[in-house]
């Protein structure tokens, strides 16, 4: 076999494999895509959980922030709490 004959085939042999891991890759993707289309990330908005828990999250933001109630709120954070703020960086419950 000459060697330009070898360097085709070669060639013919890199595109086949650069197909095969192509479609490998694709099929991946697609099969990725549609685990979460066909999964639910949130639950529903009539959910029972979810009504407490918007409930709950105005009357902690209603409290705390709005009324600036400093009791409710030094009640309901818990001691370890770390925060990042975006322009001081890092707080602990006391400089919260």
């Amino acid at each position: 076999m000459s060697h330009t004959k070898i360097l085709k085939l070669n060639r013919k042999l890199n595109i086949c494999q650069k197909f095969k891991i192509m479609s490998k890759n694709i099929l991946l993707t697609s099969l990725i895509m549609v685990f979460f289309f066909i999964s639910e990330a949130q639950i529903k908005k009539d959910d029972q959980l979810f009504i407490e828990l918007k409930k709950q999250d105005s009357i902690f933001f209603e409290k705390a922030f709005n009324q600036c109630d400093l009791d409710y709120l030094e009640k309901h954070i818990a001691n370890d709490l770390k925060f990042y703020h975006d322009q001081s960086g890092f707080q602990d419950k006391k400089s919260f």
